[in-house]
């Protein structure tokens, strides 16, 4: 009997152990679910806090504010933009100017060292024309003498060297006549050949120049086609060798040409005051012969070479 009791004392101690740690799991399990969900609670509170209007009004706030900075930062970012093109517009207008004035100034400095070198030049050949005035006139009597105008650098030839008859063109024969053309033509060549080698003189013009009175024989043209006439003919006599006319200047071109100027370019002295031969030119205290003598003659007149301002 005793034994029969001990098994069944000893099975029921079993279950009731066994009872025992099934309850301690199904607690533990209830206390985890009970933490998940607490933790589910404070979630979903936390996010109902958020979503409160007075949360949403300050996170509007907050976010209008950054807008606002926003808007304000692109309207600068534009104005700068437009600022930036203008100054740019402005750059190129001022790199323009300073490319033509640039331009400019560079044709000056050109320019200005080509007109010093004309002035140079010009100077050097007033020089021998006025030795070449002088050695003319030292085969001349003092009342025949040529004049050299420095001003138009031309040498003028009087009436009393040269003297036509009345309306005609033909050339005195006469021996002082001929001797002095004669020497001058000998003069010239030397003189220019010099100045052709140095380039200082580009061309030479032979002028014939008369007084207003009509010309019956020939009333159309007139002074134009003696002075023309006489111009011719003077280069004819002093071309005689042929010298003169085989001359040419720096670009190849012939050094001479003839022009006829009838009355229309009375000497200029007339304006200014300068002396011609003896006289005082001042035309109203001359007398009509006087005048007329004055305004009769031949020019020779010199043009100085510079390529630089051709």
């Amino acid at each position: 009997m005793r034994s029969v009791r001990s098994y069944n004392d000893s099975k029921e101690q079993t279950e009731i152990g066994s009872n025992f740690w099934i309850s301690f799991t199904d607690i533990m399990s209830c206390l985890l679910l009970i933490f998940l969900f607490l933790l589910t609670i404070n979630l979903v509170s936390a996010q109902a806090d958020s979503a409160t209007p007075e949360a949403m009004r300050a996170k509007i706030h907050e976010l209008s504010v950054k807008v606002t900075n926003l808007e304000e930062q692109n309207s600068q970012l534009r104005a700068d933009y437009e600022d930036l093109k203008k100054k740019n517009s402005q750059l190129a207008w001022f790199k323009d100017r300073y490319s033509e004035y640039k331009e400019k100034y560079e044709r000056m400095v050109s320019e200005y060292g080509a007109y010093d070198a004309y002035d140079s030049a010009e100077k050097k050949l007033i020089d021998s024309i006025e030795k070449l005035t002088a050695e003319i006139n030292r085969d001349l009597d003092d009342e025949k003498r040529v004049v050299f105008d420095k001003t138009s650098k031309t040498i003028h030839i009087p009436e009393s060297l040269i003297r036509f008859e009345k309306g005609k063109s033909d050339l005195p024969q006469d021996r002082d006549t001929r001797l002095f053309i004669s020497n001058l033509s000998s003069k010239l060549d030397n003189h220019l050949k010099t100045l052709r080698k140095q380039s200082l003189v580009d061309s030479v013009f032979i002028e014939g120049h008369t007084d207003s009175d009509p010309v019956r024989s020939d009333p159309e043209k007139g002074n134009w086609k003696l002075s023309s006439d006489r111009a011719i003919n003077f280069w004819l006599a002093l071309d005689k060798n042929k010298n003169l006319s085989k001359l040419q200047n720096s670009d190849g071109a012939k050094l001479f040409s003839v022009s006829g100027y009838a009355d229309s370019r009375p000497h200029e002295c007339s304006i200014d005051g300068r002396s011609y031969r003896t006289l005082e030119c001042n035309w109203d205290e001359l007398t009509k012969v006087e005048s007329d003598s004055l305004k009769r003659r031949i020019d020779i007149r010199f043009n100085t070479y510079h390529k630089g301002l051709r």
